[in-house]
């Protein structure tokens, strides 16, 4: 498993520095898990909450207010829309040690190296993965089985039985199912996706033939071959449709991470409540130690890992969020959980970027 505290003798393989490590820009953000310190701040706290949640909770939705046609737009619609909402993109400068740094704690250098030695998916001899070569006639589909294999191993090896919560799927022939303001038949299909199983996780609400939807998904990754004519900005809208459906359907989550793959590079992108920020493409074969480290992240056991929210917890029963509780602090620093009164948010948004806020209506337990 994947345990903060695990990085003992961690060494770092790629580059060192962490200096330049993006830095989210600055935003009006209210939790459930803020540390009250002081009586003052805690009345100007509850006080501003207030005024929030009511702003929330009166405002039209945002859909409204940047030039969609109808609350249920086509996909291309909705990519035209999140590229009004996302903008500006940061793109990470080609010496960034973002992707290098994170997920450290996952596998450290001896691990990983274990790994590439002796997997069957990676040809130690030769430093690359065992894909596809790159040539002019390459074509995606080409690169599904091999990769999810690739990752279904790693999974295996660093997890051993735990595995079984987490497994790659293709999915792009699998209809997932959207959730829209109003009824929608809109779905999409990323290439590959990370089915998980546990108590965050539910089926999703409309039938799929595997019973995998965005609702019960850990991670999942996009794939491409340099022979496509594919921009980054385009590649970038693909994965924010993808990543909008899960901070939809599994509300609690504060980023989401995903990772564009060929068969010569990889790119990081990082998805939260302020935008999107992305990677220069790395070479898969020779960085594949921060590769191996970017899977177990982002489909990591440990739920924070991947960008759940874990002062939230859920009951699950027969594939259905039951009932949840949150954790969080009262005013006197005193640790308190609440139960809430629904499984879903006070008010439900369907965008990625917008304020950092995310409200529950609780029971009191006192």
């Amino acid at each position: 498993m994947c345990f903060a505290g695990d990085n003992t003798g961690t060494e770092p393989l790629e580059v060192e520095d962490t200096s330049d490590l993006p830095q989210t820009p600055p935003r009006s953000c209210i939790t459930g898990t803020t540390l009250f310190e002081d009586l003052d701040s805690v009345k100007q706290l509850k006080k501003s909450a207030k005024t929030v949640v009511g702003n929330e909770m009166a405002s039209a939705p945002y859909y409204q207010d940047i030039g969609m046609s109808r609350p249920d737009p086509l996909i291309e619609e909705r990519k035209n829309i999140l590229k009004d909402e996302l903008r500006p993109f940061i793109e990470l400068a080609w010496n960034s040690t973002f992707a290098s740094s994170l997920y450290r704690h996952c596998a450290n250098r001896k691990r990983v190296k274990e790994f590439l030695q002796s997997t069957e998916v990676y040809d130690w001899k030769n430093r690359r993965w065992i894909l596809p070569e790159s040539h002019k006639k390459l074509k995606e589909a080409e690169m599904y089985e091999p990769l999810v294999k690739l990752l279904n191993t790693i999974f295996e090896w660093f997890w051993g039985k735990d595995a079984a919560c987490r497994k790659a799927v293709d999915t792009h022939l699998t209809q997932l199912p959207h959730k829209e303001p109003v009824s929608t038949a809109n779905y999409s299909s990323p290439d590959i996706s990370v089915k998980a199983e546990g108590s965050s996780f539910q089926l999703p609400h409309k039938d799929t033939p595997t019973s995998i939807g965005y609702s019960n998904i850990a991670a999942f990754f996009e794939v491409k071959v340099t022979n496509q004519d594919w921009s980054v900005i385009e590649e970038l809208l693909q994965l924010a449709g993808y990543a909008r459906q899960i901070f939809t359907q599994q509300p609690n989550w504060r980023f989401v991470r995903a990772l564009i793959i060929t068969e010569q590079n990889f790119r990081l992108f990082h998805f939260d409540r302020s935008g999107v920020q992305f990677t220069q493409a790395i070479d898969i074969h020779q960085n594949a130690r921060t590769f191996t480290r970017l899977v177990l992240g982002l489909c990591s056991l440990e739920e924070s890992d991947i960008g759940l929210d874990n002062s939230i917890k859920w009951e699950v029963r027969e594939g259905r969020k039951l009932r949840g509780t949150l954790k969080t602090r009262r005013e006197n620093n005193v640790e308190v959980t609440y139960q809430l009164a629904d499984v879903q948010p006070t008010v439900l948004f369907y965008e990625v970027r917008r304020r950092g806020l995310t409200s529950w209506s609780v029971v009191d337990p006192l």
